[in-house]
């Protein structure tokens, strides 16, 4: 009789075939025991050793028969296990569709936030010996201030070259205000421009493409660029060699570096020697607080010790002369790989990123992927009853309950697998958008790499093991002495499991929704909160390079204000939203020994007029009063407390800083010249016309192209061949409330994502609870029900879910926002109604998912619902 195939790949049959190659003289051997009586005629004729190695040779071929019979049957069984999966999924395509969308929403978003995520704790990763590199920043304190920066005076540095054998090396960088840079023709602006020690290449990683890293800033007037610069004005000419003009300087370029990654708190473009300022800047003036300094220690010091010692240098190295008696001068060590996330100090380089954030983040993954699951879970046990018959006809034939988990476990591999493919492609589309949203530059390489793979495939197993394994084991359980009964008591199998799914499902929708709602309020309350000044309406034009207006502004603003579409000018030397400077300032003659640190800002006449800002006491600058210009302060409600003085008070004192001693002429509102996020600061301002950097414009905006050419042609007859540049006030102060902004939208969108699978899963779940029901509803309406009355029959379980949810969420989502909104010196309060409002939106959204399908149900024939089954 001919065998099959499938008979024929039988292990021991294919064992045989194996044995009879190896006895080709023995064709009469069929089977295992034929070979083993084989075995003893040659033992008695060779000797046991040469038995023993046929006996042992048959065992290694009888495995490998059994392994790939194994393989070939397993191939046979996954093949059958994909063919039933598919009938299923082709017969509940609804079902299908709701697990399906919601895994791959739950996978793409769980992806995104992963690459967000592990971009940020990457910054500054890459630098050799990280765990040996450090930036030494500052915290000052006195009865009336406290403060932390990371920028630090000059001494310093030689301090620890000279003082501090624990340290390898010491760099200096020293960030200066955008310039003009220029060769022949070719001009720009450019801004990050850092004087910095040579050193700088030997501690942080810096890589060379050209040049001599040892020596490229060793010699005043030089300097080394980015990749990005050398192209942009040398285009593929050599870089090495040639001049660059900086505000008219000449610098010859050393040494060309790699663009700086994104993931680093250093951005460079330009370096320039800092032996250049050798003879122009006090490089031995304590507590001129301008420069970075960056440390690598030696190896396996003890780093308690060091940075004791560097806590007291103020204390054991600066000049006691230039101490304030009430003032205390603290520095400290910051490891370079946490700046990004843990550092917020005041000038740092870039702002950095609250680890709140890659908390919050992380959790609304976790919580979109958790819906998505609850929802596999809840489908698969609620249709446990349509497969009840299929595992009896199973058992009865012979299958055992693990072959039948596997097969339950491979439905689910096979959607989860799909939905994993579906996720990347989504991903893989949307990084163009998902890079213009961030500010990143993610590309499709980005998912393939090994973190990346790794966080998938436990993705993935985390999802088979949370989704799939409850139905499996649920499924696999029935017995076929009780599945083939008339009136089967399974209906409810897995049901309490199902409630409590879906009471988890709204809290965390509920939960999200809230969060969005308590961001959207407070991003409003600050962006519509009273400032004290008017941003509106405000073009700015920085005046930078060799420029100069000190002599020229008063024409340049009555030319302007000539066209009808300008309404006001002023000028500053910094615009609401910057950064300024900020200086010891001592009252001259009033008894007050603490010498508070407050904020300049150097303004024209007009400043505070065009700005809006409101007088409290004393007068604006006067044009007609000569001792106004460097020799008078109008100090803010808050600069005045500072001495303890009312703003009537503070008029006709002096006050002295870096300055020559100047008299309070004026009080004007505190005003946010800052974000919200911190308290209006104490600040004078003064009337110093060669420190005036940007004019302001304060301009008519409905006809705003025809206005821009005006402004762009008067700037190129005032200053011919510089380059126009300008920015809206109001957008660049927005920048406060960049990071703000950002969250808030992504808490939107993957609120929004994870309310609507939780709505699928709820249709779903309405769909099955209506098809269970639908001999009852046919028995009502019969009897007279009406079809209010049977909605409401369906939806009432559905709205104890929700309220039973909304017990769960509001206490954790009160407990998380409020840590969130700590961030913010100005902030809403969580009240009762955000949690109303989000319970109320949570019940609508749940309502108006379960009536489609309830009043599908309640509006079908009657007729037909009594003949089902």
């Amino acid at each position: 009789m001919k065998k099959t195939k499938q008979e024929f790949l039988q292990p021991h049959r294919l064992a045989a075939l194996l044995l009879r190659h190896m006895f080709p003289d023995k064709e009469e051997l069929t089977s295992l025991g034929d070979f083993e009586e084989a075995f003893r005629e040659i033992a008695a004729e060779q000797g046991a050793p040469k038995a023993h190695l046929w006996y042992w040779l048959q065992i290694i071929l009888s495995f490998k028969a059994l392994v790939f019979g194994k393989i070939y049957w397993s191939i046979v069984m996954i093949k059958n296990y994909i063919k039933i999966a598919y009938r299923n999924f082709k017969r509940q395509k609804v079902y299908t569709f709701i697990n399906m969308f919601g895994l791959t929403a739950g996978i793409a978003t769980c992806l995104v936030i992963f690459l967000f995520v592990t971009h940020e704790l990457s910054y500054d990763k890459h630098h050799k010996d990280l765990d040996r590199i450090y930036r030494v920043a500052v915290r000052s304190e006195s009865p009336t201030y406290n403060s932390d920066s990371a920028t630090i005076c000059a001494p310093v540095a030689q301090v620890l070259r000279d003082n501090f054998p624990e340290v390898e090396e010491v760099a200096q960088a020293f960030r200066v205000q955008a310039g003009l840079m220029e060769r022949d023709e070719i001009k720009f602006y450019e801004d990050t421009r850092i004087f910095a020690d040579n050193e700088i290449f030997k501690i942080l990683t810096i890589p060379f493409l050209q040049g001599n890293p040892q020596t490229a800033l060793t010699r005043p007037y030089t300097m080394v660029i980015s990749d990005r610069i050398s192209k942009k004005y040398f285009g593929d000419m050599e870089p090495l060699g040639q001049i660059l003009q900086l505000k008219e300087i000449d610098y010859q370029v050393t040494g060309v570096v790699a663009d700086p990654p994104e993931n680093t708190h250093f951005k460079y473009d330009i370096f320039l020697s800092m032996t250049t300022l050798k003879d122009r800047y006090p490089f031995d003036r304590w507590f001129i607080s301008n420069f970075y300094i960056y440390i690598k220690v030696k190896p396996q010091i003890h780093m308690a010790s060091l940075e004791e010692k560097v806590a007291k240098i103020a204390l054991n190295y600066a000049p006691k002369e230039q101490m304030l008696e009430n003032e205390t001068i603290t520095y400290f060590l910051q490891p370079v790989g946490g700046i990004h996330l843990h550092s917020h100090l005041r000038s740092e380089s870039e702002p950095g990123l609250n680890p709140l954030y890659l908390y919050i983040f992380t959790a609304i993954g976790i919580f979109v992927l958790l819906i998505a699951c609850i929802n596999f879970i809840n489908l698969s046990t609620a249709r446990s009853t349509q497969r009840a018959k299929e595992v009896g006809i199973r058992k009865v034939i012979g299958a055992r309950r693990s072959q039948l988990i596997r097969q339950f476990y491979g439905e689910s591999t096979v959607i989860i697998l799909a939905a994993l493919v579906f996720a990347l492609l989504l991903v893989g589309g949307i990084l163009p958008y998902l890079n213009s949203f961030l500010g990143k530059s993610f590309s499709v390489t980005s998912l393939i790499q090994p973190q990346v793979l790794v966080f998938l495939l436990l993705l993935v197993s985390f999802i088979g093991l949370a989704a799939s394994g409850y139905p499996a084991l649920l499924l696999s359980a029935f017995q076929p002495s009780r599945v083939f009964k008339i009136n089967l008591p399974i209906r409810g199998r897995g049901s309490n499991l199902r409630k409590t799914l879906v009471v988890g499902q709204f809290a965390l929708s509920i939960a999200l929704i809230a969060g969005t709602l308590v961001v959207y309020q407070q991003l409003h309350f600050m962006k519509n909160q009273n400032l004290g000044l008017e941003l509106e309406q405000k073009l700015i034009l920085p005046v930078r390079g060799p420029l100069d207006i000190e002599d020229n502004y008063e024409t340049i603003k009555a030319k302007y204000l000539q066209y009808p579409s300008i309404l006001g000018a002023s000028v500053s030397s910094e615009v609401p939203g910057q950064k300024l400077s900020r200086w010891n300032t001592q009252a001259v003659g009033e008894g007050i020994e603490d010498e508070p640190v407050l904020n300049h800002i150097y303004i024209g006449p007009d400043f505070i007029k065009e700005y809006g800002i409101k007088m409290i006491a004393g007068r604006d600058f006067n044009r007609d009063v000569s001792t106004d210009i460097k020799e008078a302060y109008i100090l803010n409600r808050a600069a005045a407390a500072e001495y303890g003085w009312t703003p009537e008070e503070a008029i006709g004192k002096k006050l002295q800083s870096i300055f020559d001693p100047c008299v309070v002429i004026g009080v004007t509102e505190d005003f946010h010249y800052q974000g919200l996020q911190t308290v209006i600061e104490p600040l004078t301002m003064i009337w110093r016309p060669d420190s005036l950097y940007y004019i302001t414009l304060r301009i008519n905006t409905q006809k705003l192209p025809e206005t821009m050419a005006t402004v762009k042609q008067e700037w190129a007859a005032f200053f011919p061949g510089f380059p126009f540049d300008y920015f809206f006030l109001d957008s660049t102060f927005e920048q406060e409330y960049q990071s703000e902004n950002k969250i808030s939208r992504m808490f939107t969108a993957f609120t929004a994502l994870g309310v609507i699978i939780a709505c699928l899963g709820l249709l779903g779940l309405a769909s099955y609870t209506a098809e269970q029901k639908t001999k009852e509803i046919g028995i009502r309406k019969v009897l007279g029900a009406s079809t209010r009355e049977i909605v409401l029959l369906l939806t009432r379980e559905f709205i104890k879910w929700v309220a039973i949810a909304n017990v769960i969420a509001w206490p954790v989502t009160y407990l998380v926002m409020s840590r969130w909104l700590t961030n913010f010196t100005y902030r809403i309060q969580i009240g009762l109604g955000v949690l109303l409002a989000a319970a109320a939106l949570a019940l609508i959204i749940a309502l108006a998912t379960v009536s489609v399908q309830s009043f599908r149900a309640a509006a079908a024939d009657p007729v037909k619902a009594l003949k089902y089954e």
